[in-house]
């Protein structure tokens, strides 16, 4: 396998993600704790259970009968409440 150098940009965008990943951790660790000061337990059990699932994407597109992607949202508008998948 050839090594692959890289690039000044991704080596930015992957410093930028994992800022953003510490931030975020950061800010769920306080929210866990300030739950836990106030004797929140429910709460706080529900953002450990959310932070141990990790980022769930939703995927919110689907193909129309020509094969093409389109937004759900806009699919139902057009066509009602009468959604078809076609894979």
């Amino acid at each position: 396998m050839k090594s692959r150098s890289i690039t000044i940009k991704e080596k930015k965008s992957t410093k930028k993600i994992r800022n953003k990943k510490k931030l975020h951790i950061k800010n769920v660790t306080e929210l866990i704790e300030e739950a836990e000061k106030y004797n929140n337990t429910r709460k706080m059990y529900q953002t450990v259970n959310q932070f141990k699932k990790g980022y769930q994407h939703k995927f919110n597109m689907i193909r129309n009968k020509k094969g093409e992607w389109q937004w759900i949202l806009k699919r139902k508008q057009k066509y009602g409440k009468n959604i078809l998948i076609n894979y």
